[in-house]
């Protein structure tokens, strides 16, 4: 799919949280021993970086769910630790702490000859086991940054995966980690984990999903009159998850459990300015329909 169908079609995720945790100044979370607790864990999976005492953070925006951001100084170095974790309970959801570029190092020589891609996914495995995750590297994307130059001084390896809940595709949910090459360490982890689905009572036909999804394209503003979207009849529609788009801004702790929607993935083809083109180059996407209520989860700005 080209970038201007991806800029559109954002699917925007959230959840809400059983639980709450008092806030007596804006934009200044209180943290507890619990939060800390989680992070600690999280840490010494792979590194040896303490967190101080924090009393506060600050609201985070990693993520859909309300999280909690904080920084912290390096232990080690002048650098700094960056950190989201779910304003509940603590899970770690965003972690950086980039080391300096080593200028040192020879800037023409192949990252894979100081560290290849097997050992750059060994060193993830101590967190992707305290995460509960798939220590199998065959089941992860391995590769170069591609936003990196592929040297040593520069080069991170890109370890990442999409999750899924019992089988069930989730609209973002992932796990991403960036091994730098020069440091051997973890740079940067992005978690987002599945949530599971809130429990459903009815369930509307394949076929209503697709003719509500059909309806929807005819008189949305964008659709009907720039991408010339239809429903796509040559494919499956699958079941995914999708966290309801209205708690993407919520930066409270609601006091409902954070649950994701169960949903038709009705499939959609682009065309250009209503002329056929081939197969192969068209754009395609799934908007998600509730398979309860045949609610659309989709925004365009």
């Amino acid at each position: 799919m080209n970038r201007l169908v991806l800029a559109w079609l954002t699917f925007f995720s959230a959840v809400a949280g059983a639980g709450s945790i008092s806030d007596d100044a804006v934009n200044a979370p209180l943290l507890s021993a619990a939060h800390i607790e989680r992070l600690s864990r999280f840490l010494a999976s792979f590194s040896t970086i303490v967190p101080p005492v924090v009393e506060r953070g600050r609201w985070g925006k990693h993520g859909a769910l309300p999280t909690i951001a904080l920084k912290f100084p390096h232990p080690h170095s002048g650098r700094a630790v960056y950190a989201d974790i779910d304003a509940r309970d603590g899970t770690v959801y965003f972690f950086m702490s980039a080391a300096p570029y080593d200028e040192k190092s020879d800037h023409n020589e192949p990252m894979e000859k100081f560290l290849g891609a097997r050992d750059a996914f060994e060193i993830t495995v101590p967190l992707l086991r305290h995460l509960g995750l798939s220590t199998e590297m065959i089941e992860y994307q391995v590769v170069p940054d591609p936003g990196m130059p592929s040297n040593r001084a520069q080069g991170c390896w890109l370890i990442r995966r999409e999750l899924k809940l019992d089988g069930i595709p989730c609209d973002k949910a992932w796990i991403e980690v960036y091994v730098r090459v020069s440091t051997k360490e973890i740079e940067v982890v992005s978690y987002r984990p599945p949530l599971p689905p809130r429990p459903i009572e009815s369930r509307i036909t394949e076929q209503e999903a697709r003719s509500r999804v059909s309806e929807w394209l005819k008189t949305h503003w964008y659709f009907s009159t720039y991408a010339r979207a239809n429903v796509d009849e040559k494919q499956d529609i699958t079941e995914m998850l999708v966290i309801p788009p209205e708690y993407k801004e919520a930066r409270d702790i609601p006091e409902e459990p954070y649950l994701s929607s169960r949903c038709w993935a009705v499939p959609i083809r682009f065309c250009e300015l209503g002329y056929e083109i081939p197969e192969e180059r068209v754009p395609k996407a799934r908007i998600p329909v509730e398979i309860d209520t045949g609610r659309i989860l989709v925004t365009i700005p």
